[in-house]
């Protein structure tokens, strides 16, 4: 039988959602990369009759349970009194866990007396597990073939006694393994229900599982297994997605990561003019560190004086095409462009841009050296809730890239509030984007 294990979170502020579990999500990462993954999340209150419950449930479903919170020195913390009388033992003050209590009240002026000795509590048959960062030893106990380890609730001393004592212990004891074998794809472009459908007929070993996951505004897709993942397999699924909806294939890797890469590597830049977005293309494109090297500059050109005045975007278009259209997303992002390298043109022949270092005295430095391409970004749109025709609701928006040898616009139509359209517009300007730049189908 495959190891799994079970989490239980105690405590009222994680349930009435004061807190955000933010440990069940360190340890489910943590536990599938030991080889030992969650096959169950519990959270429940400090109280005896409700945290016996969700232990009798674990119990008979899985042989490792950790359980965090509810180990302090206050009245409500009981996890220690439940988890005894659950394995029928007796509450005893361990000499180890006293001991670092101890040293550890002593270390900070303070007397180790009254209510806060209880942390040195623990079932009489529990082996301790040390806190280097807090007063509160954990402890592992064995009931039948359950093992149970008990964990305090604040991340950082959780976090230290896991990767210092529990993981260890969970090798020694031929628990934890190697890794869960794991294979990724982040998507944008395609609704998960068009995903899935593209991959209905796929034969997949029944020891892979195949998850989806939508992660507004993309949709992340993954393989999961004990043993090896086929390669052919890896490769039939990037076909049938297409592989131009793949952003990458590491979790850590955005996709604005993935746009600043190849721009540098064409030695590009791009500068945008948007409207509906009221600089969230910006916002996103300067987000990682480095932006400077590829981001020129943006202008939010949310009045159409903004942008006949300052894009130089020709009256006539709104006249004709009205500014939530095709026309003038092209005509944004072709004069942001145009704008950009003329301004680059005039500093170069001020000297300020060279192959060595640029601006000197009070100005900023500049990173942009010379470069070789310069692509302009648009967004034009209706993000509501007013504002809509029924041409053009609320929803609609186009998003056009200008560029040194093509010119192309999306259009879309996304029928959600405010803020995911304006999410989902940012996203989509800056995948066309990383299309050009990758030289993918720009149908998107």
């Amino acid at each position: 039988m495959a190891k799994t294990s079970a989490l239980l979170t105690i405590g009222s502020e994680v349930i009435d959602g004061r807190v955000l579990n933010s440990n069940a999500q360190y340890l489910g990462k943590l536990l599938k990369k030991v080889g030992v993954p969650v096959k169950f999340s519990l959270s429940c209150d400090d109280k005896m009759d409700e945290i016996l419950d969700s232990l009798e449930y674990l119990e008979k479903r899985t042989s490792l349970i950790i359980i965090t919170g509810g180990i302090g020195p206050t009245s409500d913390d009981i996890t220690r009194q439940a988890v005894a009388a659950f394995c029928g033992q007796e509450l005893v003050e361990n000499e180890t866990a006293l001991s670092n209590l101890i040293n550890w009240y002593t270390a900070r002026g303070r007397s180790c007396e009254g209510i806060v000795r209880q942390q040195a509590l623990i079932p009489e048959h529990s082996s301790v597990i040390q806190n280097s960062v807090g007063s509160a030893s954990g402890f592992f106990v064995q009931k039948n073939e359950n093992l149970i380890c008990s964990l305090p609730g604040v991340p950082r001393e959780l976090y230290a006694m896991m990767d210092k004592s529990v993981i260890p212990e969970l090798h020694a004891r031929g628990i934890a393994g190697p890794p869960i074998n794991e294979f990724f794809w982040r998507l944008f472009g395609l609704p998960e229900s068009e995903v899935q459908q593209r991959l209905v007929t796929l034969e997949i070993p029944s020891d892979i599982q195949l998850s989806f996951r939508a992660a507004f505004p993309e949709v992340h897709l993954q393989l999961t297994s004990r043993s090896l993942i086929p390669t052919s397999l890896i490769e039939e699924i990037a076909r049938r997605v297409g592989q131009e909806y793949v952003i990458c294939t590491d979790t850590n890797i955005s996709l604005v990561d993935v746009v600043h890469l190849a721009l540098k590597k064409r030695r590009a830049i791009v500068a945008v003019a948007e409207s509906c977005t009221g600089g969230s293309l910006s916002s996103l494109i300067t987000a990682p560190s480095g932006a400077s090297k590829i981001f020129y500059g943006g202008v939010v050109a949310y009045d159409n004086s903004w942008k006949t005045g300052i894009v130089e975007v020709n009256p006539e278009i709104l006249d004709q095409y009205g500014a939530v259209s095709a026309e003038c997303a092209i005509a944004l992002a072709r004069g942001i462009r145009e704008r950009t390298i003329s301004l680059l043109t005039q500093d170069k022949i001020k000297g300020y841009h060279t192959e060595e270092v640029i601006y000197s005295g009070n100005s900023s430095s500049s990173e942009i050296m010379n470069p070789k391409e310069v692509w302009g970004l648009s967004i034009t749109g209706i993000a509501g809730p007013s504002g809509g025709t029924p041409p053009k609701p609320v929803g609609t928006f186009f998003a056009a890239l200008s560029g040194p040898n093509e010119e192309f616009v999306v259009s879309r139509f996304v029928p959600a509030d405010r803020d995911r359209t304006r999410t989902f517009a940012a996203h989509t300007a800056l995948d066309a984007l990383r299309r050009a730049l990758l030289e993918l189908s720009r149908s998107v």
